[in-house]
């Protein structure tokens, strides 16, 4: 809110803490005289499981050994089968036991192409164990460095050979032609 301009704060909430700095916000909000309204939600869910991130290294580098880490929380003790997904294309799947509160599952990253990658986790519960499936997923990208390709791509009508200095020097620069 703009200083010097009038607002208001609503503040709608189910009371669980989860990321940020709610306490010191509101704090700030109050010290400025801008009123604030809470909006509490209800629900009771007695059984849910939700993947809070996938954890991966920035970057990797070729032929480096990779760790990725997913974080599962739940409400009930259970087990299901973690998925991991590179491109679409499933690239891992094993089952879990997980219990109340934060459950942490290392998986080793198979070797990938040197480039960026997306992968996604995903965690399939016990039937019946999970209320709400769309938090079920998490997503995370990782660079795997290392020399690139080089595609030379020339003018057929250009004076034959005029290309030849240039696939030269990328030869000698020990570059991938």
């Amino acid at each position: 809110i703009p200083a010097g301009r009038p607002g208001r704060v609503v503040l709608v909430s189910d009371g669980s803490a989860t990321e940020g700095a709610l306490l010191a916000a509101l704090d700030d909000a109050l010290a400025a005289g801008i009123p604030v309204d809470v909006l509490p939600l209800d629900y009771r869910l007695n059984e849910e499981v939700w993947l809070e991130r996938l954890d991966l290294p920035d970057r990797i580098q070729r032929g480096e050994p990779a760790e990725a880490a997913v974080v599962l929380a739940s409400l009930q003790p259970g087990r299901g089968q973690l998925v991991l997904e590179l491109g679409g294309e499933e690239i891992l799947s094993r089952p879990v036991e997980f219990t109340t509160g934060k459950s942490r599952f290392a998986v080793s990253i198979p070797g990938l192409p040197v480039g960026y990658h997306e992968l996604v986790a995903r965690i399939v519960p016990a039937e019946g164990t999970d209320t709400w499936d769309r938090n079920n997923v998490a997503a995370s990208s990782v660079l795997l460095e290392g020399q690139g390709k080089i595609l030379l791509v020339v003018d057929p009508d250009a004076p034959a050979g005029a290309w030849q200095p240039f696939l030269e020097a990328l030869r000698e620069s020990e570059r991938e032609v």
